[in-house]
């Protein structure tokens, strides 16, 4: 059987999850931007890859959305350089 145990990445997913409602809760003032979705892509095919796919689902998160993909080893460098990062307006303590 090949896969990894993902509930680590929920429970952490879930942990920044509650980290950015709490500071959305306390600093209510009228000039607050809306937290960014935070996108995470997981690669691979393995044999519980529809299970967790399912799993994240239930779990109904408002920030982080999830992507799995199957790739091929030479696609990797291509998806890498796909992914942007931008400057965080504003620091949110974790």
């Amino acid at each position: 059987m090949d896969f990894k145990d993902f509930g680590i990445l929920f429970d952490a997913v879930d942990l920044c999850e509650k980290k950015v409602e709490g500071y959305l809760r306390m600093n209510t003032n009228s000039n607050k931007r809306k937290f960014p979705q935070v996108h995470l892509v997981v690669t691979g095919d393995g044999d519980m890859r529809e299970y967790y796919e399912n799993e994240w689902k239930k779990k109904n998160f408002n920030y982080f959305k999830l992507f799995t993909v199957y790739l091929p080893y030479s696609d990797y460098a291509t998806l890498l350089g796909t992914f942007e990062i931008h400057k965080k307006e504003q620091e949110i303590p974790v």
